[in-house]
């Protein structure tokens, strides 16, 4: 009976190992990709600046059809100067960033912040006294588990009153917790994959929202690797209540590869995962 108890034990402790080195080699292959060392970079590729000229082309096109509302222009551009550090030109201010800048990336690549690539959504604020059994779906904190959402038979559920189209969560969207007493969960981010209808996000919640499809599995990956995770805590740091300002996310510095360097990336890193 001893034997078998410490069988059982070798092999727990074994399957423990197996499950902490895959989550390590997970978290380096993220990283890799957004330093630019998962996949060798092309010459012939267009560089990661018309990718960001093209977004900002797209962005202007929507806005001028009136899809899109002129503040979600971001007048900033990030270079590296001749000195060689990092400067953000805003309007007709340049101040100098370099100590901003987490890490190297190509030279092909370039720094920009996250509200370039993708618009804020805050979620629903609601009476106790108005949830009931059917409706509106409401989705909080304890919907997002491991990067993917789960839908629970304890969701709350409003009156089609509170319904709102641009609170619907979407394909491609990105859900992250913003309000938290956990410094673990702060931040936590959740995948939407597909349509699910008459559903949207409670108040503690936030939609990041791409503007366009062709970055968002590269997003998945910066929102998945710890360079993100080491972002949010070093921004709710020393607070009780973990509260995710958007400043923070449309502040955040996202290395930005070409496009066609994203979609190797993508297409490697899953072959990797794969094989874990």
């Amino acid at each position: 009976m001893n034997a078998l108890l410490t069988l059982n034990k070798l092999l727990a402790e074994r399957a423990e190992l197996d499950n902490t080195l895959a989550s390590k080699l997970q978290k380096s292959i993220l990283q890799e990709a957004i330093q630019g060392r998962l996949v060798p970079q092309d010459p012939n590729d267009e560089p990661a600046e018309a990718l960001l000229l093209r977004i900002k082309k797209e962005k202007e096109r929507l806005v001028a059809e009136g899809k899109l509302k002129r503040k979600d222009l971001v007048e900033s551009t990030i270079y590296r100067g001749d000195d060689n550090k990092y400067y953000e030109q805003i309007g007709n201010k340049c101040i100098e960033i370099n100590g901003e800048i987490p890490f190297d990336i190509p030279h092909s690549w370039t720094w920009c912040r996250l509200a370039h690539l993708v618009a804020l959504i805050s979620g629903t604020s609601y009476n106790k006294s108005d949830i009931q059994k059917n409706g509106v779906r409401i989705l909080r904190g304890g919907n997002i588990q491991e990067t993917k959402l789960l839908i629970l038979d304890s969701d709350v559920f409003l009156p089609e009153a509170y319904m709102d189209e641009g609170k619907q969560i979407r394909i491609n969207d990105i859900l992250i917790v913003a309000s938290t007493g956990s410094k673990e969960v702060i931040g936590k981010p959740a995948f939407i994959t597909e349509n699910i209808l008459n559903t949207q996000i409670g108040a503690f919640l936030r939609i990041v929202r791409p503007y366009f499809d062709y970055y968002v599995a590269y997003l998945h990956i910066v929102f998945a690797s710890e360079y993100y995770r080491r972002y949010i805590r070093s921004k709710v740091k020393g607070t009780n209540i973990n509260n995710i300002k958007a400043e923070y996310i449309e502040n955040m510095l996202i290395p930005l590869p070409p496009l066609n360097e994203i979609k190797r990336i993508v297409v490697k890193k899953e072959e990797l995962y794969c094989k874990l």
